[in-house]
């Protein structure tokens, strides 16, 4: 499965993704992107089957494409209908599956960044504060709450440095080994994505993804298991 977090934070929305997939009924894995700009404005990420999800992608590729004019509203209400459409194609071949949908506040009646959570029978909440997904989800949960009880809102920065410690403690105490990341200078980061408000999308520095793997690394070797 996939560990993805997505958080609604004081200046924008952050996403945060692990890369391991796992392949041949569990035989073996390999390492790739999980977060995907395939349209303009648009971010999303999966959990499950990824045939499913690639199907998703090319559906939604061919629909902007026709359709240029397409509205916010009407955008969103393709998205429904796609999954629950491939659901019902495919259930008997494929897993269950997720999608975190980010979207820029240019493409937003209110400006801001929105973050959405589509279930695979075509359901779409809105994430207020944060929502992960994947097989993964249950282990940040605590860190998740713990942090938003101390804050009502934090930063890109620190909701992208919660995700980058909950992937590594994942990993680190192998609580699900469907989550993980490489070993290359390619894969060995998690996907980052910062999405903000009045700004382009952009991916998470190195600069910056290398002062989050030291700072958690300090807190995971501070930390005692019972």
């Amino acid at each position: 499965m996939t560990y993805v977090l997505g958080v609604r934070c004081a200046n924008g929305v952050v996403l945060v993704a692990d890369r391991k997939l796992t392949i041949n009924n569990g035989a073996g894995h390999e390492f790739i992107d999980k977060i995907h700009g395939d349209i303009k404005g648009v971010l999303w990420a999966n959990s499950g089957d990824q045939g499913t999800f690639e199907l998703f992608r090319c559906y939604i590729r061919d629909f902007v494409h026709t359709n240029s004019n397409i509205t916010s509203d009407g955008f969103i209400i393709r998205l429904s209908e796609v999954t629950r459409q491939l659901f019902e194609n495919y259930k008997y071949y494929y897993g269950q599956y997720e999608v975190q949908v980010a979207i820029y506040g240019t493409k937003t009646i209110d400006g801001k960044s929105a973050l959405k959570l589509i279930f695979e029978n075509g359901k779409i909440e809105p994430v207020n504060l944060f929502q992960a997904i994947g097989s993964g989800a249950p282990y940040g949960l605590v860190y998740l709450k713990e942090s938003f009880n101390k804050n009502s809102v934090i930063t890109m920065n620190q909701a992208a440095d919660l995700g980058y410690f909950i992937i590594k403690y994942i990993e680190k105490y192998q609580l699900d080994n469907t989550v993980g990341l490489g070993c290359s200078c390619v894969n060995k980061y998690p996907q980052i994505h910062f999405i903000p408000d009045n700004e382009p999308d952009y991916p998470a520095a190195t600069q910056l993804l290398e002062q989050m793997e030291e700072t958690t690394k300090n807190k995971l070797e501070k930390m005692t298991i019972i």
